[in-house]
């Protein structure tokens, strides 16, 4: 299923926290040379692999973020990654899903925060502490108040 991502966080921030090139085979990255707009059907035609060859191996590709899926007139085909990595330290990576995810949300607990970035608690932990120390963010008790909603001229 399609999902949206701003453009801004996709190649840098989720690829840095996500990407995991570890299980990439040579025979994916020989499939990774037929993904120029092709559907699984295609695929297999072209290759006279199995389908469950075919999704394994773009499992994996798309776990590395070197392919991606597209719509097509309606059908799912996979493209070549044409995203531009840009290199992110992961700290810096992290920190920014972190602040992206707190402006939209927050407050949020740590769970709630791990919820949306599921990479170890550890590790959030760290970032929250670093975004704390630098001032770029609080940690407090914070008890949200919800005000009668105003009427357009002013009355309750």
């Amino acid at each position: 299923m399609p999902v949206w991502c701003h453009i801004d966080n996709y190649p840098p921030i989720l690829r840095t926290l996500f990407r995991d090139a570890s299980r990439v085979r040579q025979e994916d990255l020989a499939l990774l040379e037929h993904c120029n707009g092709t559907t699984l059907s295609e695929l297999k035609r072209d290759t006279g692999l199995s389908e469950e060859d075919i999704r394994e191996s773009m499992n994996r590709l798309e776990a590395a973020y070197l392919v991606r899926r597209k719509l097509r007139g309606g059908v799912q085909v996979f493209i070549r990654n044409d995203l531009e990595a840009q290199d992110m330290d992961r700290e810096e990576a992290l920190r920014a899903a972190v602040r992206r995810v707190l402006h939209s949300y927050g407050p949020l607990t740590i769970e709630e925060v791990l919820i949306r970035i599921p990479v170890g608690q550890e590790e959030v932990e760290r970032a929250l502490d670093a975004m704390v120390s630098s001032g770029e963010i609080t940690r407090d008790f914070v008890t949200p108040v919800f005000a009668p909603p105003v009427h357009p001229q002013g009355r309750p």
